[in-house]
């Protein structure tokens, strides 16, 4: 294989990883980039509904709790999607220091489109990593 077919494959592959895929019951999902403008894809943390009903809406009291893989530098809600719908809605997260969604700063990443709601990983006054999340269904 041509060193020019090999750097094409892995640009495509990176392109394919990416990508918002759906997956059963999933309600939220958060990437990872090594990057700060969220685009050097290494990672993601799916969130399924933690109920198997047919409300709409996100429960607000329930916290997410994630770890963010070795290197990264940004995240943002990459989908987010009503019980049994396979379409993406409108969401945003508020971001928590802690691991029980507390913590004293916070941060919003919002998702309207594919590629916005780009934010550092770390908080802004005291350089530490967002740990958990709470997840709500409409605009910020």
């Amino acid at each position: 294989m041509k060193l020019s077919q090999s750097i094409f494959l892995a640009a495509i592959a990176s392109l394919t990883a990416s990508t918002t895929a759906y997956s059963t019951n999933e309600a939220i999902q958060l990437n990872f980039y090594s990057d700060s403008q969220c685009t050097k894809y290494i990672g993601e943390s799916d969130h399924a509904w933690p109920y198997l009903d047919a409300d709409p809406s996100f429960p607000e009291d329930t916290c997410l709790k994630f770890s963010q893989p070795s290197g990264t530098a940004s995240l943002n809600l990459a989908g987010a999607y009503f019980y049994g719908s396979s379409t993406p809605v409108a969401a945003y997260c508020t971001l928590y220091t802690g691991f029980s969604c507390d913590g004293g700063e916070q941060a919003t990443t919002v998702y309207h489109q594919s590629g916005r709601g780009c934010v550092s990983t770390r908080s802004p006054q005291g350089n530490y990593l967002w740990k958990s999340a709470r997840c709500y269904f409409g605009t910020a």
